[in-house]
C-alpha cells in the first residue's frame, strides 16, 4: 500500500517537473524571438531588483 502511494508521489513529481521543462522550453523560445517579451521580462526584471534592493 504505501508502495503505490510512493509511486503515485513520484509519477506526479516526474509528470510535474516535465510540465516545467516544456513550459520553460516554449518562454526561451518565445523570449529569444520576440523583442517585445525580452522588454517586458527586462523591466520587470529590473523592476524586482530595485525592489529587493530597497528592503
Amino acid at each position: 500500500m504505501k508502495t503505490d502511494s510512493n509511486s503515485r508521489i513520484y509519477l506526479q513529481n516526474e509528470l510535474t517537473q516535465q510540465s516545467l521543462r516544456e513550459s520553460a522550453d516554449l518562454y526561451a523560445e518565445t523570449y529569444e524571438k520576440d523583442d517585445e517579451t525580452q522588454e517586458w521580462t527586462d523591466a520587470a526584471l529590473s523592476d524586482w531588483t530595485l525592489r529587493s534592493r530597497s528592503n
